[in-house]
C-alpha cells in the first residue's frame, strides 16, 4: 500500500470536556480538524439538521468549518477529550477529512475502545504536562492514531440518523402541555429558533408552533368526546390556563366551539 498522508499532521491542541464547559462547545466550528472522544457518559451530537446520540466510547470526527453542537443526555455526567489538528491531508480524501463525504462522522469504537482511549489520555496528559520529548511523542502517537483509524473505518457499520425537525416533533408530542415557545423548541435541538421554523416547516409542512397547536386540540377532541371532563378542566389539561383563549383557538382551528363539537360528536 502506498502513502496514507500527503502532508504531516500537527497537533494543536488537546482539551478535556465536561458536563459543565459544554456551553464552550454546544454551538461552533472550527477551521482544522478535530477529533472528540467521549470517554464517560452519553449525550447528542448535532450535524446541521441531523441528530445523532453519542454513547460511552464513541468517537467523533469533526471536519474543518463543520458546524456542530454536543450536549450530554440530562442527568448524565459527561466527560471527554477534544483534539485539534492542522495539516491533514489523506490519500484519496479531500485536505482536512479524515472521513468521505458519503460517511457519517460518529464512529462506534466497541472492542477498539479501550485502545483508542490510551491514545487520547497519553495525548492529553504530554499535551497537560510537557517535558523533554513531549512534542516528538505526541506527533508520533497522533500519527499512529490517525493511521489506526483510517483501518478502523475501511469496515465500519454506518449510523442512523434523526432529523432536527423529528426531534422536535417528538419532543412536542411528549411535552404539549407545557408553556412552550419557538426559543425553547429550539433550545431542545442547539439551533436557532429561526433555523428551526425553516427547518420543520420544510419537512413537516407547519411551523413547530402550528403543531404544538395542532397537538393540543387534538387532545382536545379526543377529551371532549370520550370524557365529561368540563371544558375549564380540559383546557387546563392540554395547556392553556385561560379557558376563553382556549374557545377561541378551538373554534378558529376547526370552525365550532368545545360545547358544540361535543354535542355533534
Amino acid at each position: 500500500m502506498g502513502t496514507i498522508f500527503l502532508d504531516t499532521p500537527r497537533f494543536l491542541s488537546a482539551v478535556q470536556v465536561r458536563s459543565e464547559h459544554l456551553a464552550e462547545f454546544s454551538f461552533s466550528s472550527n477551521p482544522h480538524t478535530e477529533i472528540f472522544l467521549l470517554q464517560e457518559g452519553r449525550g447528542e451530537f448535532y450535524n446541521g439538521d441531523q441528530m445523532q446520540s453519542i454513547l460511552e466510547g464513541d468517537l467523533l470526527v469533526i471536519h474543518p468549518d463543520m458546524e456542530y453542537g454536543m450536549r450530554p443526555t440530562t442527568g448524565t455526567s459527561f466527560r471527554g477529550i477534544l483534539i485539534s489538528i492542522a495539516g491533514v491531508f489523506i490519500s484519496g480524501l479531500p485536505q482536512g477529512r479524515l472521513l468521505d463525504q458519503d460517511t457519517l462522522p460518529l464512529l462506534r469504537m466497541e472492542t477498539e475502545f479501550d485502545n483508542f482511549n490510551r491514545f487520547f489520555s497519553d495525548i492529553y496528559k504530554e499535551a497537560c504536562t510537557p517535558a523533554i520529548g513531549s512534542s516528538e511523542i505526541i506527533a508520533s502517537l497522533l500519527q499512529t492514531f490517525l493511521i489506526m483509524l483510517f483501518r478502523f473505518t475501511d469496515h465500519r457499520p454506518r449510523s442512523t440518523t434523526i432529523s432536527i425537525p423529528q426531534i422536535v416533533k417528538a419532543y412536542i408530542e411528549e411535552n404539549y402541555v407545557r408553556d412552550l415557545s419557538l426559543n425553547d423548541l429550539a433550545s431542545v435541538v442547539y439551533v436557532s429558533p429561526y433555523h428551526l421554523a425553516h427547518l420543520f416547516k420544510v419537512e413537516i409542512g407547519i411551523s413547530p408552533i402550528q403543531y404544538l397547536i395542532k397537538c393540543r386540540i387534538d387532545k382536545a377532541k379526543r377529551l371532549l368526546t370520550g370524557t365529561s371532563l368540563s371544558v375549564q378542566d380540559i383546557a387546563l389539561q392540554v395547556g392553556y390556563p385561560n379557558s376563553n383563549y382556549f374557545n377561541l383557538l378551538f373554534k378558529k382551528t376547526t370552525g365550532e366551539s368545545p360545547g358544540k363539537f361535543r354535542k355533534q360528536s
